[in-house]
């Protein structure tokens, strides 16, 4: 048998990106067309590697160390129990965090089965009593 898979280790990738065309109305936040103004913004993508040599990808936002700590050492294909316990451990605080990783665990998964994340949920839930074949 297979030795199960670990994370191993998370990295944020910070890059640069300019968008022609795009400003900020008279709020200072929420992005508009803007006849040649260019918005630089600075995304970043949080990679989840495993000890199976597949990273879990996620474009958008970073984590807390405390998270981090967490995550190293966990499987990744326990997303539920990942989940659960962040949503328990960040109550008091910013649980932002929590559907990145999640995201990132689904596309660690999707990579690892070969298949898009929609079609994994599909093996995960069973129809409900008196739906037609294929409705949730």
């Amino acid at each position: 048998m297979a030795a199960v898979p670990r994370i191993t280790k998370i990295e944020r990738v910070v890059f640069e990106h300019v968008i022609n065309d795009l400003g900020s109305d008279y709020n200072g936040f929420n992005q508009v067309f803007e006849a040649g103004s260019k918005l630089k913004t600075r995304p970043s993508v949080l990679l989840i590697h495993t000890s199976l040599g597949i990273t879990g990808e996620y474009v958008g936002g970073s984590l807390p160390g405390n998270v981090i700590k967490y995550l190293l050492g966990k499987n990744p294909f326990e997303r539920e129990r990942i989940y659960n316990d962040l949503k328990r451990g960040l109550r008091h605080t910013d649980r932002t965090a929590i559907s990145g990783i999640d995201v990132a665990l689904w596309d660690f998964a999707g990579k690892v089965y070969d298949a898009p994340i929609a079609q994994l949920i599909m093996y995960m839930v069973s129809p409900c009593a008196g739906c037609p074949m294929g409705v949730l």
